[in-house]
């Protein structure tokens, strides 16, 4: 009984790495282990093949993965505005800037960065430097401009 409990340990450390071990399973108790190459992938791809059960799940599966791909498509042909606003990064620059209070002096109160524990939304940002043209120039609305003076020339 002891030896069967010794072999049964041996057979078991052996069995668990039994890639390291192939040569020794094979010898001590004569099983073919298979090898890792591209060919026997591809014999256990087709034994799996065979049965109709997994047929119907590959198909499935590349169901599901067209439907993401075309999902994915689409979303980039037909971007709303919304999504072109958060990926684009003069908007996430212009975002960045705006969390280090850079527009702070130019918002009402109540939109201030460090004001509203939630962050500006990207449609809101967008709209308020929309009439500033680039994202990144400093704003400087109308109402605070210095007025033109004319110079006189001789």
């Amino acid at each position: 009984m002891a030896e069967k409990a010794d072999s049964s340990e041996t057979f078991d450390e052996l069995a668990r790495n039994w890639r390291a071990n192939r040569d020794g399973l094979s010898a001590v108790y004569n099983m073919n282990l298979p090898q890792t190459s591209i060919l026997e992938n591809r014999e256990g791809l087709e034994e799996l093949e065979k049965h109709p059960g997994n047929r119907g799940t590959e198909l499935a599966i590349r169901a599901f993965l067209f439907f993401i791909f075309a999902g994915l498509l689409l979303l980039k042909l037909l971007a709303p505005d919304s999504v072109r606003r958060c990926f684009s990064e003069v908007l996430q620059h212009a975002y960045v800037r705006y969390a280090a209070e850079a527009f702070d002096e130019f918002l009402h109160p109540v939109e201030r960065s460090k004001v509203n524990p939630s962050l500006m939304s990207p449609q809101r940002l967008y709209d308020f430097l929309a009439p500033f043209g680039s994202p990144f120039g400093k704003p400087q609305p109308t109402a605070r401009r210095p007025p033109k003076v004319p110079v006189a020339r001789s």
